[in-house]
């Protein structure tokens, strides 16, 4: 693919690109551009001169995509060189079709580096610090933009160099750790002779290269029983992101992700699943002070009424 600051067509992004501050990128629409800058989203004064200059932007971008947008094809996720891609057709968005352009990190995030930035305190570092030691197998929640990928990156960081990751991810955000470990992607649909390959496809798959840890990107379908049965099974020290505002919503949310994958299972066996397989609940969120650890919060046991918990550490954040 081209790179993108060198395409004449995203000539009002340019600048945005080619900043190393800049995180995200969003276009509504020819004169509605946005950007992320130190955890601020502001307006950018660069506009494309037209509706068909955008439109042209879009085409030249689908391109170097080798693929392009249209009522079959929606939508698109792919990665640019160091962006994560999402183009949306106007066939859904209404009116003009919609961008996001997220960047990754080129310098990966480790729990030092996270502890130093004032993301957590040294008794929240040395906790998280044991907790990989000790194999613990970790749940990352927060809401969008509130640091999950980041967290992520760090818990990779922070592992001895000899383990052997496998990471799994619709779009390659997370940087190896090591050069023993690889990455697994999703492929979408392409057409009739190549087909889509999933994320429960690819945990399967993980499993049979020896992974000492398994990494799921985000869990946001029926992966999520196909996961915890590895965790249960002995894939210790693994860990993944959700989205969700605390613990109990993050539990909630992963009974009914896993019950897409075990239709046919009770709520009990369920819980007893999560249960069996995640040991804490790390919450992250974003504060007008930046991106902070909100909690951390210890499973126990799949009781009648729901899993108990134990906050280890908590911010009182709101």
């Amino acid at each position: 693919m081209t790179e993108l600051y060198l395409m004449p067509e995203l000539a009002p992004l340019t600048k945005l690109l080619n900043d190393p501050e800049t995180t995200e990128i969003l276009v509504n629409s020819a004169q509605h551009i946005y950007f992320e800058k130190h955890g601020q989203l502001k307006r950018s004064g660069d506009v494309f001169v037209s509706a068909e200059h955008y439109l042209t932007a879009i085409d030249r971008l689908t391109e170097s995509c080798l693929t392009f947008l249209n009522r079959e094809k929606p939508f698109i996720e792919t990665q640019a060189g160091e962006w994560r891609l999402t183009l949306i057709f106007s066939e859904i968005s209404g009116r003009s079709p919609l961008l996001s352009m997220r960047r990754r990190s080129p310098i990966p995030w480790n729990l030092e580096k996270l502890c130093a930035a004032n993301w957590c305190g040294l008794a929240e570092y040395e906790l998280l610090t044991e907790a990989l030691a000790t194999k613990r197998n970790i749940l990352v929640v927060g809401p969008t933009t509130s640091g999950k990928t980041t967290v992520l990156q760090a818990l990779l960081h922070s592992l001895d160099a000899n383990e052997r990751v496998l990471i799994i991810e619709d779009t390659q955000e997370l940087h190896l750790p090591n050069q023993a470990s690889a990455s697994l992607l999703t492929r979408s649909h392409i057409n009739a002779n190549v087909g889509a390959i999933g994320l429960t496809e690819l945990i399967q798959k993980a499993l049979r290269l020896r992974p000492d840890r398994l990494v799921l990107g985000e869990v946001r379908g029926p992966e999520a029983y196909a996961l915890l049965l590895a965790l249960s099974t002995g894939h210790e020290g693994s860990f993944g992101s959700l989205h969700a505002r605390n613990t109990q919503e993050a539990l909630l949310r992963l009974e009914m992700l896993v019950q897409l994958g075990a239709p046919n299972w009770s709520l009990q066996s369920i819980r007893r699943l999560i249960s069996l397989s995640l040991d804490l609940i790390i919450t992250v969120e974003k504060t007008p002070q930046g991106r902070r650890l909100k909690e951390i919060a210890r499973l126990h046991s799949a009781e009648e009424m729901g899993i108990t918990t134990e906050k280890l550490f908590y911010t009182g954040f709101t």
